[in-house]
């Protein structure tokens, strides 16, 4: 894939909201996105590998299998040769992922990921929410922000428009899931 590393700053304790819209578009020109999102979860391996491995039934396991009613995901794969090419693809980009949003830190910052290292979907979650408080005293300040914003004579008509959809995202990033 590509290995251009990314110019914009890194994370600091006031730039979260333009960092990650930055770091979302070059994980994306890098092909990472969709493992640092989630939505391309790790290789499920086949059912025919756990029947190689000897299908002993223990009591906690009997006891488990008939309780729980979540099947795990059906794999795509049907040998375990193709399943070990695409985990360790998938290990890989991980690595990759985890180890640019590590990069991408500034030093003060990094401990808020530091027991999360090696699962970047984790890290760009608990960086999400140590900087996005969806609490109403911040929806309130950003409101704010908003309605006080006023274009100054030294600065452009897009310059104002920049800045209040700036505060209009920041608004929308605040709201409760």
């Amino acid at each position: 894939m590509f290995s251009s590393s990314p110019s914009f700053p890194k994370l600091g304790h006031t730039n979260y909201n333009n960092w990650a819209g930055d770091m979302e578009a070059w994980f994306r020109s890098q092909g990472l996105w969709r493992l640092v999102s989630g939505s391309s979860p790790r290789p499920v391996p086949p059912k025919s590998s756990t029947a190689s491995r000897g299908s002993q039934t223990t009591p906690e396991s009997a006891e488990t299998s008939s309780t729980s009613s979540v099947q795990a995901p059906a794999s795509p794969y049907t040998s375990q040769g193709e399943y070990e090419a695409a985990l360790d693809s998938w290990e890989t980009k991980a690595d990759r992922a985890a180890g640019w949003l590590w990069l991408m830190l500034e030093s003060d910052q990094k401990i808020h990921v530091s027991g999360i290292k090696d699962d970047p979907c984790a890290m760009w979650k608990a960086l999400e929410d140590i900087f996005i408080q969806r609490k109403p005293g911040a929806r309130f300040n950003a409101y704010d922000d908003l309605f006080s914003v006023r274009k100054r004579e030294n600065k452009s008509l897009q310059a104002l428009i920049n800045r209040v959809d700036d505060l209009m995202q920041q608004i929308r990033n605040l709201r409760p899931k």
